[in-house]
């Protein structure tokens, strides 16, 4: 069962998605940096939904935090409006996506799902790496390309597709990806796919 660890002051907003999460996946919860740190330090978390109250270099230390204590657990931001600014800097920081606050289950729903799609790519591409394929060594796969860089590779080319089959429709080839345009633009932009 994979395992959601949810960081945020707020009772009522940590006990919510509890609620919408808890029946297809552990759901931890925590009100503290350092509670969640613990957390992380015993457990092994795939995501952490991380809200982002506070100051912005606070929150993007303790991201880096979360990312040296597990490398392999993934971060969706939560954030109120007013701070989308201080979200889309820790999304450069290595954050998987952020929420704007409030926010609907079914908006809630659909940004964990594609979090843990991503999460069981990157899987797929480790074992790929680790073992080859059909007894083609992953040396003759990957060169020597790290797991980040096989993983935007890959992450171009299926923008790229999305496109060439939407005929360069952004909000079509978003649907397609099962993403938003917001996050398929910031993507493009950040790996040099021409609009």
């Amino acid at each position: 069962m994979s395992t959601v660890l949810v960081v945020d002051d707020d009772i009522s907003s940590r006990e919510s998605i509890k609620a919408v999460l808890g029946g297809e996946r552990l759901v931890l919860v925590s009100a503290s940096e350092q509670q969640a740190l613990e957390i992380l330090d015993g457990n092994k978390v795939d995501l952490a939904l991380l809200d982002v109250s506070g100051s912005p270099d606070n929150r993007r230390a303790f991201l880096k935090k979360i990312q040296a204590a597990n490398p392999l657990t993934e971060i969706i931001m939560l954030a109120a409006s007013s701070e989308a600014e201080v979200v889309r800097g820790a999304v450069e920081s290595g954050a998987l996506d952020y929420i704007l606050k409030p926010f609907s289950v079914n908006k809630l729903r659909f940004a964990v799902d594609r979090a843990f799609r991503i999460i069981a790519l990157k899987s797929e591409l480790e074992k790929l790496r680790t073992v080859g394929i059909n007894g083609v060594e992953s040396e003759e796969l990957f060169g020597d390309k790290s797991l980040r860089e096989a993983t935007e590779e890959l992450e171009k080319q299926l923008i790229e597709e999305a496109l060439e089959k939407t005929g360069h429709v952004q909000s079509r080839a978003s649907r397609l990806l099962k993403t938003t345009r917001r996050i398929l633009r910031y993507k493009m932009k950040i790996l040099g796919i021409d609009k």
